[in-house]
């Protein structure tokens, strides 16, 4: 039984070591960064981190619609659930899914990353 008991205990070592590297990974090494004006097809379904200044911001019922531009193009973006706050001008960073909504590339935000400057 004493066997047993180590194979146990070193199994449970190794699942956890493993675990942990994907977590640790997952957290490091995060969504990949794009310039807006990279984003294409091949990208849709994947999360990726752009920087942009947001025009023609609106807000739906649930939901905030938005233009993300940078000097490589510009991308529809839209975000789900309570208004994070965002400001039509100001310059932020967020990670995104990419998406296909009546036919137009679009960034379906996840999270903002950090929020920047007022551009004047």
């Amino acid at each position: 039984m004493r066997g047993v008991d180590s194979l146990q205990r070193l199994s449970l070592l190794l699942a956890l070591t493993g675990l942990t590297t994907v977590y640790v990974s997952s957290a490091v090494l995060g969504p990949e960064t794009a310039s807006v004006g990279e984003i294409s097809e091949g990208d849709l379904g994947s999360t990726v981190r752009v920087t942009g200044t947001v025009r023609d911001l609106g807000n739906g019922e649930d939901a905030v619609f938005f233009r993300l531009e940078e000097e490589s193009g510009d991308i529809a973006a839209v975000y789900f659930g309570n208004e994070p706050g965002i400001e039509e001008g100001k310059t932020y960073t967020f990670d995104g899914r990419v998406e296909i909504y009546r036919g137009e590339l679009e960034l379906v935000v996840e999270n903002v990353v950090s929020t920047g400057s007022t551009l004047s």
